[in-house]
């Protein structure tokens, strides 16, 4: 049954392949506003579940209209989420590359991690993505990890 799941229950959605500008509004539920530049996006779907990494560049404003009204997490809290938000998921032959895809490795060097959860509801569905924008804001980057079903 593994070698079943393995090889057949990944699905065909691959989220690099993906417009980046349409994988950002599937996950935080808004287009990139003004300010959010170069984005890169990676990830799969598997039986069903998704496992999505974003990077792009952003600047102070746009950070401020991601994060209005939304509560943050700094310091060793937001170390917490950053330690979640790396975990992969159920196949690590997809994470190394996804991963890569979108320099996930630059996370855990962030000096001073801001995270907030940027997700929304999906309208008349059960689907649930949790979803953690972490921001790197001496350098004006910031990643997005969702995942859910």
């Amino acid at each position: 049954m593994s070698n079943f799941l393995t090889e057949f229950g990944w699905s065909k959605i691959d989220y690099s392949k993906r417009p980046p500008n349409a994988v950002f509004q599937f996950v935080t539920g808004a287009s990139p506003p003004k300010g959010v530049s170069n984005l890169k996006s990676a990830g799969r779907v598997y039986l069903g579940k998704h496992w999505i990494w974003l990077q792009f560049n952003i600047t102070d404003e746009a950070i401020t209209k991601l994060t209005a009204e939304r509560e943050g997490y700094k310091g060793k809290e937001a170390l917490r989420y950053i330690q979640e938000s790396g975990k992969i998921s159920a196949n690590k032959r997809y994470d190394t590359l996804d991963l890569s895809r979108v320099n996930w490795r630059n996370v855990s060097s962030i000096a001073q991690p801001e995270v907030y959860e940027v997700g929304h509801m999906f309208p008349n569905s059960a689907f649930v993505l949790l979803t953690y924008m972490i921001v790197d804001k001496q350098n004006h980057v910031a990643y997005i990890y969702a995942y859910g079903d």
